[in-house]
């Protein structure tokens, strides 16, 4: 009788070891994807308010905008679209997700070359990684890491586990960070129901 109880706690151990590791690749992935859409994001910001700078300032002292008056107007968006870089950092903010996002690649390969049962040892290790990477981020944004989610769980056939954000939402996603509340579909307990 004991063996049956000590093989099922044993596959207690290894079902819960392997919903860490799904929920650590899930994690690293989600990490990844954010940071990529994040210097996507922030590099398209930058050249548009480049082109948008060049267009206005040209506009502004062309001859063009002398018989309407709006040469001061586009000049005054030239200055600002001038100084929004220099001032938010679009450039540098776009390396630094860019360096973030190439290091969790780097830690999914990783995880994804130790193989699909980690031992509890390994899965320490990973998360400590993990973990020394979150310490350097800035804080996420809630709306455009449900987003993420969503994306997730739409590509695994999850489409049930989809949180639908409203349209300021996913308009503004990467200028505001709205705090979305998603039940948590993980567990950090050893036998604990799925």
């Amino acid at each position: 009788m004991s063996d049956i109880v000590d093989s099922t706690v044993s596959d207690q151990r290894r079902t819960w070891l392997w919903d860490q590791q799904h929920a650590l690749v899930c994690r690293i992935e989600l990490s990844a994807i954010y940071h990529r859409k994040r210097e996507r994001f922030l590099s398209h910001s930058q050249k548009f308010l480049q082109a948008l700078t060049a267009l206005t300032a040209t506009f502004a002292f062309s001859e063009l905008a002398k018989p309407v008056g709006i040469g001061p107007w586009a000049a005054l968006v030239a200055a600002i679209g001038s100084v929004m870089p220099l001032v938010f950092g679009f450039s540098e903010r776009a390396r630094d997700h860019a360096q973030l996002a190439i290091e969790y690649r780097r830690l999914l390969a990783e995880v994804r070359k130790l193989g699909a049962r980690l031992t509890e040892t390994q899965l320490t290790e990973m998360n400590g990684r993990f973990a020394s990477l979150e310490v350097t981020e800035r804080a996420s944004l809630g709306a455009l890491v449900v987003d993420i989610q969503n994306e997730m769980a739409i590509a695994a056939g999850h489409s049930d586990r989809v949180v639908r954000l409203t349209w300021y939402q996913r308009t503004f996603m990467h200028f505001i960070d709205f705090h979305i509340q998603v039940k948590s579909q993980r567990s950090d307990e050893p036998g604990a129901a799925a």
